[in-house]
C-alpha cells in the first residue's frame, strides 16, 4: 500500500490549487487502474493513513475534505 499512500500524502500535503488537482487525478488514475485489475485499493487503510497524520480532519477514502491552498 505505499503507492497508495504515497499518492494520498501528495494530495493532502499540496501547497497550490493546481498541485493538488494533479496529485488528486493521479491517485484517482491508480485507483482506477487497480480496480482495472480485479484488485481492492484499501479505503479504510486509506482512512487510518490520513487519520493518523490528521487527526480530528475531516476525510474521505484517506483524502482531506477540508484541504486548503497554503498562502
Amino acid at each position: 500500500m505505499s503507492v497508495h499512500t504515497d499518492l494520498i500524502d501528495a494530495v493532502n500535503d499540496a501547497k497550490t490549487r493546481r498541485e493538488h488537482d494533479v496529485a488528486y487525478w493521479r491517485l484517482q488514475g491508480w485507483r482506477d487502474g487497480v480496480n482495472h485489475c480485479g484488485m481492492r485499493w484499501g479505503a479504510i487503510e486509506a482512512d487510518r493513513h490520513t487519520e493518523a497524520r490528521f487527526p480530528g480532519r475531516p476525510y474521505c477514502c484517506g483524502v482531506l475534505l477540508d484541504w486548503e491552498p497554503q498562502q
